[in-house]
């Protein structure tokens, strides 16, 4: 689990490599750090993080990533779930490198911050769950960021 609510910790990231993956979702790469998220294509194409909230507190949370498309999505905490709307396309550029060796793996991206709502995650374990909703199968996830809004 991914614990969150911690006193002082104003940011947790969720990043693409550490969901459970279902239906048609996959990995742009093999799953390691520099990976995302593609193939949003049916509602069942979800991504799921498990979360141990030590106390409540209320986030903004974002995604990061890119999207050729403004675009919409469905995050479920718990049995809340809240509409996110991708509202216009944004490209994730490749970080120039200086490899000696060409890479096997991904190359680095700088990826954007691509929408915000406020959530409430309470004390207790929880189930984040990201669904595509409308024109969402070109949309590149790399990590839910939860920015705290109270700090406890």
């Amino acid at each position: 689990f991914i614990q969150t609510g911690h006193r002082n910790i104003d940011e947790v990231i969720l990043p693409a490599q550490e969901s459970v993956m279902y239906d048609g979702l996959s990995f742009q790469g093999d799953g390691w750090a520099n990976d995302w998220l593609i193939n949003w294509k049916s509602p069942g194409d979800s991504a799921v993080w498990t979360v141990n909230a030590v106390a409540q507190k209320q986030y903004t949370l974002t995604l990061s990533g890119a999207s050729t498309l403004p675009s919409q999505f469905i995050i479920a905490v718990g049995n809340k779930e809240y509409p996110i709307a991708i509202t216009s396309a944004m490209e994730a550029p490749i970080i120039p490198n200086r490899d000696k060796f060409p890479r096997s793996e991904v190359e680095e991206r700088a990826w954007k911050t691509l929408t915000a709502v406020d959530v409430k995650i309470p004390k207790s374990i929880h189930r984040i769950k990201l669904i595509p909703g409308k024109n969402t199968g070109n949309v590149e996830i790399k990590a839910i960021h939860l920015k705290s809004k109270t700090y406890n």
